[in-house]
Order: structure tokens, then C-alpha cells, then sequence
């Protein structure tokens, strides 16, 4: 079986970007989808690449091709291939300069970087910092649970213990560090950021789980319910989900 490949194209950046991560059940986001919310959100022009799991699956080659060749020596997706145009030594023609990016949060960063995409302030990009790294620990708690070989204890137990003490932390960050109605902050074209990326991703992947709802966010968490469905009224985001 091949993987899965899907061109998104864009006039604001070169076509010089390759998202490789893996086609995921139910239709999840993932921490890759993380980064692909970043990047459609922002209009980054990329190609994305899926690879399968499971038996006769895509993914368990690449893992070993990518470990093989450096590509990503801990063997985890997403991977993202950065080619760049970068002057030749001469001075008088191109050369293109090609970095592999891991880990869905770092990358955004490097992006937001590299095509001019932050708020212009450093506390502001602090914030999105901050939200994102406190971020990783309950997707983690979120994938424990869902994944779990006693899958529905561990959904109750997280259900009912740990997702309200999550998201009753996640809205006093929220209430604490937004410099927007409804986002962390904003660039210079009012887009949200990797840390709003990174909430809304992990919220969808609770809805998609059945451990949340839209209803139930708006009603108990109003700050995250204002964030989940203005960052999903997004067209590029709007229509990613639609399709996925």
C-alpha cells in the first residue's frame, strides 16, 4: 500500500514544504494535527503525506527508513521536510537548502519564524509558548486514557476525575493570558498561533472520542467553548473537519 498524499497549495509561500505524519482513526487530529491546523490557518502552502497503521500498513517502513536515515532519529511523526532557496556562494544563482523539522509544537515555532507568522511581540509569542508546553502533559493524559487496553475504565476515570480539572486550568490560562476575546493572540493578520492551535486540536480530539461536547464546552467552560468554536468557524479549519 502506498501512503496517502494530499497537496495544499498557496500563492503567500513556495511549495517547499512535505508534512509526513499518520493517517489516524476516527478521524483524529493528533499532534500533527496540531501543525496542520497551524499552517492551514496561516495559509502555508504545503504537501502532505500519510503513512497507515496497522497490518500491511505504510507506517512501520517509514519509521525504519526515517531512524535509518536521520530523517528523525527518534522514529516519530510528524516529520516535516523544509526546502528553502538559500543563495549560492557565488551569489549570482540559488541553491535549495532542505532541514527536517520534528515535533509538531518546535515546528510551528521554526514556521512562524521563517515566514514572518508571530504576533511581532515577545510576550505574546510567550504566551502561545507557554500555553503549549503546559499543553503537552494532558494530550498525553488524553492518550493514556484513549488508548488504553482497558479502554472504557480509563475513559471513565478520565472523563469524570481528570478532563475537569484540565479544562477548568486551561480557562483560567485562558482568562489570564488572552490579549484577545477569544484567542492567546493574534499575528499581524489577526490568525491565531500554535498555542490556540494546540487547544483547539486536543479539544476536537476529545469530541471525536466522545469525552466532550461542543454544547458541553460553551455551557461549563464558556472561555474554551469561545475559542473552540470561533478557531473551528476558520474556513480552512471548517473545512478540514467537513472532509476529514
Amino acid at each position: 500500500k502506498k501512503q496517502k498524499t494530499i497537496i495544499h497549495q498557496t500563492m503567500s509561500v513556495p511549495p517547499s514544504i512535505t508534512f509526513k505524519y499518520l493517517q489516524l482513526p476516527m478521524s483524529l487530529s493528533g499532534r500533527g494535527g496540531v501543525q496542520r491546523f497551524f499552517m492551514l490557518v496561516n495559509d502555508v502552502g504545503f504537501k502532505e503525506e500519510l503513512f497507515s497503521m496497522g497490518e500491511g500498513g505504510t507506517w512501520a517502513d517509514e519509521k525504519k527508513r526515517i531512524v535509518e536515515t536521520s530523517e528523525n532519529p527518534i522514529g516519530s511523526l510528524p516529520v516535516t521536510l523544509y526546502t528553502a532557496a538559500a543563495a549560492a556562494e557565488d551569489g549570482d544563482d540559488t541553491a535549495s537548502t532542505t532541514v527536517h523539522l520534528s515535533q509538531h509544537i518546535a515546528t510551528c515555532r521554526f514556521l512562524a519564524s521563517q515566514l514572518n507568522l508571530g504576533s511581532g511581540d515577545q510576550m505574546k509569542d510567550f504566551i502561545q509558548d507557554l500555553v503549549s508546553d503546559e499543553y503537552q502533559s494532558w494530550r498525553q493524559e488524553w492518550a493514556n486514557a484513549v488508548f488504553s487496553p482497558d479502554d472504557a475504565a480509563a475513559k471513565k476515570t478520565y472523563k469524570e476525575e481528570k478532563l475537569p480539572q484540565k479544562l477548568t486550568a486551561f480557562s483560567a490560562l485562558y482568562e489570564k493570558y488572552a490579549t484577545t476575546e477569544t484567542f492567546l493572540s493574534v499575528n499581524g493578520k489577526g490568525m491565531p498561533l500554535w498555542g490556540d492551535a494546540a487547544i483547539f486540536g486536543l479539544l476536537y480530539d476529545h469530541t471525536k472520542t466522545g469525552l466532550l461536547t461542543e454544547t458541553e464546552l460553551e455551557q461549563d467552560y464558556p472561555r474554551l467553548g469561545a475559542l473552540y468554536k470561533a478557531y473551528g468557524s476558520i474556513p480552512a479549519v471548517a473545512k478540514w473537519v467537513e472532509q476529514a
